[in-house]
């Protein structure tokens, strides 16, 4: 069940859920040790968490966030330059 909390006299906004713009992937090959941002294809409900490093990534309107497909593997985990927006993720 969703629980809809409302306060009296103010009128609702609708919430804009985390989206993904890039993700920050390294290279192949002799390349590894550089890394490219790449246009984001993975939706943030695709992760079992999500942590919000930095709002407004050195002034750059993105936001830095950290994805984990696990709880318990950091070493799997992504980052993304998207949108924190409300924080929540909307589920597909």
């Amino acid at each position: 069940m969703k629980t809809e909390c409302v306060i009296i006299g103010q009128e609702e906004k609708k919430k804009i859920p985390i989206n993904f713009s890039f993700v920050l992937k390294s290279g192949e090959g002799s390349m590894q040790s550089e890394f490219f941002l790449v246009e984001a294809k993975t939706s943030s409900s695709s992760f079992k968490k999500l942590e919000l490093i930095c709002s407004d990534y050195f002034h750059s309107g993105f936001d830095l966030i950290f994805a984990m497909p696990d709880d318990d593997i950091r070493s799997s985990g992504l980052l993304y330059l998207g949108y924190w927006n409300d924080g929540f993720v909307e589920e597909v």
